[in-house]
């Protein structure tokens, strides 16, 4: 069971913090990206129903 060496807990630790940040990168682009997203499908449904 060498494969698992005791340093496995630092990796844990920075991991995490890891999955932190890009959970907060990922929420950030949500905010910038739905504003944009949903101007697009207005345009987009207002183009579609003008025809």
């Amino acid at each position: 069971m060498s494969c698992l060496p005791p340093v496995r807990n630092p990796e844990l630790r920075t991991f995490s913090i890891f999955t932190k940040n890009k959970y907060m990168a990922l929420v950030m682009f949500l905010e910038v990206m739905l504003p944009i997203y949903d101007l697009h499908l207005r345009i987009f449904l207002a183009v579609g129903l003008g025809r």
